[in-house]
């Protein structure tokens, strides 16, 4: 208490470094900060308390490589205890670093484009794109200049318009308003419009053809992380030293291109939707506060789920897949849950489907005709709530604790799920197993990153729903005996209805269960 701001900040700042990279046989700090106690002594007991994302990664690479690790336990152990070290020294080291330096978002009304229907064709248009904020704050900070839009009206613009993609156009969204225009597997579409004049992009997430695609459509492709280049790309990268002076550059080079700009070759789209935006956990609760006090929010918002007016909490995140139709799983499933009336949360890819798909605005809580509605217009939310970028999942993990601790329950008793239905990489399984591990079911979709079970009918069944599982040990694992140590399991089902179904189903029993 009473520490100088600066001081403390460097001190939490050594802490979640060291909880990256730490070789010492030592727990992770943030996991005992905000981990429930009932969870940690379970991790304990199976020998799965993580070190940090460092030393788990390179032991998961050690025991995979050839000659190493054959045994399916041990390689299941390191598959938890590495999806723990990626939950808590990397989600949320990542989103408390975000908030610290750049602020909690707070919930406000923003007019979408619906995707690629956010540009606007008299503009200098500058796409951002990436996983870490720093360079993107600073771009918005410069693009804001008087001596910024000056020359870009000088160039003919009416000024200069950010939009956002993937999580770090979710963090732009949360904090200032900027249109969100697409993820992953959009990012093609949105140059073909003609209308981008810089992509701007920092780490993860690039598909490797877009310089082709760029070059084709006129779009300046920017990169600033020398872990992420492509051929023949503007290379802009940065130290603490020069950022300011490089986020500059960013929007000179932008400016340029839009002066060059084949006019006759844009084609924008229109199509508008609403949003409310800006959730946090403190956000959140604070809403469901009559006196404004995250405490009293939480008791309410538990209130509504003891009651039945909200029948559970769904949270939809994850990548895109191109072996599905694009976006019509996460679509699909959120409409589903909010029809049936449970409260959905998304973040990362996941959530420019569902906010282009209109599900984030008031307007949608009509969708339900029950106690969700009526929740939703007593406070003015949404019936689908964005907190951001992947790394927030760190935000929906902490919201599901507040509750449980609440509501007085383990976690693997609450009428949570967490939902990836489209598990398009490495980063998509890593956080549906640490969901996981916290005691949530978990739903995969296609292509799942774990061999799906083949259900038949038990040959002692009391009820229709009494299967056994034809699969293989690990399957096995994942899709029950995990209930056993975990009290949570993975639900593999492909087609986005019939998953919807069984996230509705696991949610009713868990409710059964008190």
């Amino acid at each position: 208490m009473g520490k100088p701001v600066r001081r403390l900040a460097r001190e939490v700042g050594r802490v979640l470094l060291d909880d990256l990279a730490r070789l010492e046989n030592l727990p992770i700090s943030t996991l005992l900060a905000f981990a429930p106690r009932e969870r940690v002594e379970v991790w304990s007991r199976l020998g799965i308390l993580p070190r940090s994302a460092m030393y788990e990664v390179f032991e998961a690479m050690h025991m995979t490589t050839v000659g190493s690790c054959s045994d399916w336990h041990t390689l299941a152990r390191q598959d938890l205890r590495t999806a723990l070290a990626y939950c808590y020294s990397t989600l949320f080291a990542s989103s408390l670093g975000a908030e610290m330096l750049f602020g909690i978002p707070e919930p406000c009304e923003v007019e979408l484009g619906a995707g690629v229907g956010a540009f606007q064709q008299d503009y200098v248009n500058v796409l951002i794109h990436g996983h870490s904020p720093i360079m993107a704050e600073k771009v918005v900070e410069k693009a804001a200049l008087p001596e910024m839009q000056t020359m870009a009206r000088e160039a003919g613009a009416r000024g200069i318009q950010l939009y956002g993609m993937c999580c770090t156009g979710n963090e732009l969204l949360n904090r200032y308003g900027i249109p969100p225009v697409t993820n992953i597997l959009g990012v093609e579409m949105a140059l073909a419009t003609g209308a981008v004049d810089a992509l701007v992009i920092d780490m993860q997430c690039a598909v490797p053809g877009l310089q082709a695609v760029a070059e084709c459509f006129g779009t300046a492709l920017i990169t600033t992380c020398a872990s992420n280049r492509f051929p023949g790309d503007t290379h802009l990268g940065w130290t603490a030293e020069d950022i300011d002076a490089r986020a500059r550059e960013v929007i000179s080079v932008a400016v340029e291109v839009y002066r060059r700009r084949d006019r006759s070759r844009v084609r924008v789209p229109t199509a508008p939707a609403l949003a409310v935006v800006g959730w946090s956990v403190e956000s959140i609760l604070r809403t469901f506060a009559l006196d404004g006090k995250v405490q009293t929010g939480r008791a309410e918002l538990w209130r509504s789920i003891r009651d039945g007016k909200i029948k559970g909490i769904v949270s939809i995140a994850g990548c895109n897949s191109p072996k599905v139709p694009y976006e019509n799983s996460h679509v699909t499933i959120a409409r589903m849950m909010v029809e049936w009336g449970a409260l959905v949360l998304t973040t990362g890819c996941a959530s420019y489907a569902i906010l282009n798909a209109g599900l984030a605005s008031r307007e949608a809580a009509e969708l339900n005709h029950g106690g969700l509605r009526e929740v939703c217009r007593n406070y003015g939310i949404p019936p689908v709530l964005a907190l951001g970028a992947c790394t927030d999942n760190a935000c929906i993990v902490r919201l599901y604790i507040e509750l449980a601790e609440e509501a007085g329950l383990p976690l693997y008793r609450m009428p949570f799920c967490h939902s990836g239905p489209e598990p398009g990489s490495e980063k998509n399984v890593g956080q549906g197993v640490h969901f996981l591990c916290h005691g949530i079911t978990v739903h995969r979709g296609f292509p799942g990153g774990i061999p799906v079970p083949i259900p038949r009918p038990a040959a002692d069944a009391r009820y229709p729903d009494d299967l056994t599982l034809e699969v293989t040990e690990v399957a096995r694992f994942f899709a029950k005996d995990a209930v056993q140590v975990l009290g949570a399991r993975i639900i593999n089902e492909p087609y986005p209805k019939l998953a919807a179904k069984a996230i509705q189903l696991h949610l009713h029993r868990q409710r059964r269960g008190w």
